[in-house]
């Protein structure tokens, strides 16, 4: 314990300087040695003269003893050292020597060296008079001594080692001529020595550690001093910002450092200057007033410079300055922040208006109607949210381009921006939609002003040479006066806007809840559609298509229905759409071609089957798979399986849509144009690849008794086939009529109500013959199928078919 005791006292004094070395970098001890030879040579005559003044008197004191000339013979070797020293001191000082590390420290030792020659003479001293001196002598020897040894420390104790050199010596000496005097006293007065050299030594180290702290303190800020002097030089030369400072007034006064660089600044913010009136009235320029006046710190104030040349902006900080507690000014940095001001307010423009027809954007129109939801007070003035959508934009950009439609935009949008007026407000929504809210006081005011909108917009555009025409369709949303839920009034219009363009493009509808209704019921429509499948409730129905010269039987087209749980049947029509919006199209059509396949084995072995592809189908990669296992699990031949597309198909990525129709043809599938003649047709089409089969839309077929426009068109149609070498199939016939005009013009195959109308496969047994299912899980070849005769239509007599 005692031990650990001692460690710990031992760890305390090192710690605090008083043994061993302090911590220091070879820079900072040679920065210390350097103040302690300046200090020690400030005080070196003041030393001198105090040692000279007791060698004096200890020679006066003992000069008449025995002992008097010894004493006058060291008084005099003391005399020439002490001289020695106070003539070295002066050369020093005389050649104003600026010692460097090496110089110190011989300096140092040299003056170590001479404290402990004079060390040794005054111990020499005490071993001539202390031995042989009364009691009278001894008292002022050991006065004088001990004077020497504490004046001494107290002069050069910042340099311990100097000052043991004096006292060490001064301390043996005394202990040796006390011993030799042989005075029992004596023995107190030795253990007084010893503790006076440890107390001396304590002293010396606690001056020199507290000597070496001040002097390394200063050197560290120094050293920041002139960090910070070099970065603020290197600041003022280098950024853009600069200092600046006021005096209690608020008047500029000059800046901490030169700033040369920054001539153009003094010239905008001359010194004399009040600091506030070199910005424009704002209210941060309020802001900043309030922080001077109240004398608290500001930060990132932005403010316009008050400059009628130029828009420019600048940004302050600053806080008050005091010294000895009283307030003198302020100081801070500013900066030039235009250009970044700029490209901020520019963000901020594109954040909520139109780069192009520069009008509020959605984000601008929702906050707005937020606005509106929010308002207190109910009055008569109503509001009404018009959703619009150009008809024909897309035609202007694909047939003049797309500066083209950039200018009709902003025409557009000058023209809405009349009729709307400073009361309501306009927004560009996306492409070629606009939003608007006017206001209007009652419903048949309203239907006036959305009628001459439409009227106005109608109206052709003046451009490059042309006349272009975009009329719009609106969908109306009136507003409920307050707190209603902005998401919820733009679905409204928007709804709106949808039913208007399936009734009559260019005209408007108004919002009524039974679109929602109906909105919600396809909603529910389309969620039942993604489990109808898992449901088991999609069905097949097949259409027989006849040989329209011998009326015999030769395929059958598969149609999709959709035995809902609460709507009954549903045809394609209803649900398709959801399909391919939802992308469950591609499942379903997978599910189609499988399930066909399968009834298809049922089928004579000789009988087609005909199966619609979708553009989104054709496009999976699932498709070629999906028809091969079929083909290969179902035993049918793939020349049996035909593919129907419309020319929709061919009208995005043709290279990719061709090569996959190739792929199928290699594979052996016929590959038929449906609906030939009523969407975008190009014989391009027919060139690039060789189709087996058209099919006439039955909107030409029901005319063909009335129209003489569809029956040459039916005959161009069927001669355009005929010499590419395809058959060509009549959809929709209805009647005799029908049926005998696509006969003797060369159609050859017929398909209508007038032989069948769709059916389950089972159903149709009447018509064709049906094999009984396998219900082996094996592949099954063709060969091994039962050939069945089938039964001509022609000995049914086709006049007398029902529509059943």
């Amino acid at each position: 314990m005692g031990r650990s005791i001692a460690k710990r006292f031992k760890r305390e004094l090192k710690s605090a300087g008083l043994i061993g070395k302090l911590d220091m970098t070879d820079e900072q001890l040679a920065r210390v040695e350097a103040a302690q030879l300046a200090n020690v040579s400030e005080l070196s005559n003041v030393s001198i003269l105090a040692c000279l003044l007791n060698v004096m008197v200890l020679v006066l004191s003992f000069y008449q003893t025995t002992m008097g000339g010894a004493v006058f013979l060291w008084g005099g070797i003391m005399c020439v050292v002490l001289g020695y020293m106070a003539f070295s001191t002066y050369r020093r000082r005389v050649k104003s020597l600026k010692s460097d590390g090496h110089d110190t420290k011989q300096h140092l030792d040299a003056f170590i060296r001479a404290n402990t020659i004079l060390g040794i003479l005054w111990g020499l001293i005490a071993l001539i008079v202390i031995p042989f001196s009364d009691s009278i002598g001894l008292t002022a020897s050991g006065m004088l001594l001990v004077g020497t040894m504490f004046g001494g420390v107290l002069l050069i104790g910042r340099i311990p080692d100097a000052a043991m050199g004096l006292v060490v010596p001064i301390i043996i000496g005394v202990l040796i001529g006390l011993q030799i005097q042989q005075d029992p006293r004596n023995t107190l007065l030795s253990v007084m020595a010893l503790s006076y050299m440890g107390v001396l030594y304590f002293a010396s180290r606690l001056a020199y550690t507290q000597f070496a702290q001040q002097q390394l303190g200063q050197y560290s800020m120094e050293e920041q001093t002139e960090v910070i002097s070099l970065l603020l030089k290197d600041f003022e030369e280098t950024t853009k910002d600069w200092l600046w400072q006021t005096d209690i007034r608020g008047v500029i006064a000059p800046r901490l450092l030169n700033q040369d660089v920054h001539a153009e600044i003094d010239n905008r913010m001359p010194i004399g200057d009040a600091l506030l009136d070199l910005f424009v009235p704002s209210p941060e320029k309020a802001d900043l007033a309030k922080a001077i006046i109240e004398r608290r710190p500001f930060r990132d104030v932005t403010l316009q410079l008050e400059d009628g040349d130029a828009i420019q902006w600048w940004r302050f900080s600053g806080k008050p300055v005091f010294a000895k507690g009283e307030f003198v000014g302020f100081r801070g940095v500013a900066s030039d922040v235009t250009n970044a001001k700029q490209a901020e307010d520019r963000i901020i423009f594109m954040a909520h208006f139109d780069a192009l027809t520069r009008l509020p954007n959605r984000e601008t129109l929702t906050a707005n109607l937020k606005a509106l939801s929010q308002r207190s007070e109910i009055g008569a003035l109503n509001h009404a949210l018009i959703w619009l959508d150009l008809d024909n934009f897309k035609w202007v950009n694909d047939t003049m381009g797309h500066h083209a439609g950039d200018e009709v935009l902003q025409k557009l949008g000058e023209r809405i921006q009349a009729e709307v007026g400073e009361d309501g407000i306009l927004a560009r929504i996306s492409g070629d939609e606009f939003a608007m809210v006017l206001p209007f006081t009652d419903n048949s005011k309203l239907n006036g002003m959305l009628d001459d909108v439409c009227e106005r917009l109608a109206a052709p555009y003046k451009m490059w040479g042309s006349k272009i025409q975009c009329r719009a369709t609106m969908g109306v949303k009136i507003l409920p006066q307050s707190n209603f839920d902005v998401d919820v009034v733009l679905k409204h219009a928007d709804m709106a806007l949808y039913s208007a363009k399936g009734q009559q493009k260019g005209t408007w509808s108004i919002f009524d809840q039974s679109l929602e209704d109906r909105a919600q019921s396809m909603r529910q429509l389309e969620a039942d559609l993604n489990q109808a499948i898992e449901r088991n409730e999609l069905r097949l129905f097949f259409q027989p298509l006849v040989n329209a010269k011998s009326k015999e039987i030769v395929g059958c087209e598969t149609l999709l229905r959709w035995q809902h749980p609460s709507k009954g049947l549903l045809s394609p029509d209803a649900f398709i759409e959801f399909a391919e919006d939802t992308g469950n199209i591609t499942r379903i059509g997978d599910w189609v071609l499988r399930q066909a396949l399968s009834e298809a084995r049922t089928l004579p072995d000789d009988m087609r089957i005909a199966i619609n592809i979708s553009p989104l189908q054709l496009h999976s990669e699932s498709l070629v798979p999906t028809i091969v296992n079929a083909l290969g699990a179902n035993g049918i031949a793939p020349h049996r399986l035909e593919l129907e597309i419309t020319e929709s198909v061919m009208m995005t990525d043709t290279d990719y849509t061709m090569d996959k129709l190739r792929q199928l043809k290699d594979i052996g599938v016929r590959i038929a144009l449906d609906d030939f003649g009523t969407g975008f047709s190009s014989l391009s089409y027919l060139r690039q690849f060789p189709f087996d089969k058209l099919k006439i839309d039955k909107s030409f077929t029901e005319d063909l008794e009335t129209s003489e426009d569809s029956r040459a068109i039916t005959k161009a149609t069927l001669q355009l086939a005929k010499a590419l070498g395809m058959r060509v199939t009549g959809e929709g016939v209805e009647t005799q009529s029908q049926a005998d005009f696509l006969t003797d013009n060369g159609c050859d195959e017929l398909q209508g109500f007038m032989i069948s109308r769709p059916k389950p496969l089972a159903k149709l047994g009447h018509l064709i013959d049906l094999q009984p299912m396998y219900t082996t899980d094996e592949p099954v070849e063709p060969s091994r199928l039962k050939r069945a005769k089938r039964k001509p239509a022609a000995d049914r007599d086709l006049r007398t078919v029902k529509k059943a």
